[in-house]
């Protein structure tokens, strides 16, 4: 039995790189994996300190503009425009004094 796509035969078995679309997702955000801590929360800056907010992982974007991908995920609380920390940083708590550099 042959597979076709793409107008190429592929014999039962083969291995092939798929790539799934999915619709859009209202009220997600994009984010570099290293915003994750501990899997389920980032940490939004608010007035030079750090906050957690507890997210879902909605899924993973992957492309050529974002080396090793972004992560997916959903905030109910979070508002919209607010600073996210996107570099990793182990010991982050609540109440951390930061500085935003861009």
């Amino acid at each position: 039995m042959q597979f076709t796509t793409s107008g190429v035969d592929l014999p039962r078995g083969a291995f092939v790189k798929v790539q799934l679309q999915r619709p859009v997702t209202p009220a997600t955000i994009a984010l570099p994996f290293s915003a994750l801590h501990g899997g389920e929360r980032i940490f939004a800056v608010d007035n030079g300190r750090l906050r957690s907010v507890t997210v879902e992982r909605v899924g993973e974007l992957s492309g050529n503009d974002h080396e090793g991908g972004l992560v997916l995920v959903r905030a109910p609380t979070f508002a919209p425009a607010t600073p996210v920390m996107v570099t990793h940083l182990p010991n982050a708590v609540d109440g951390l004094k930061v500085e935003i550099v861009e």
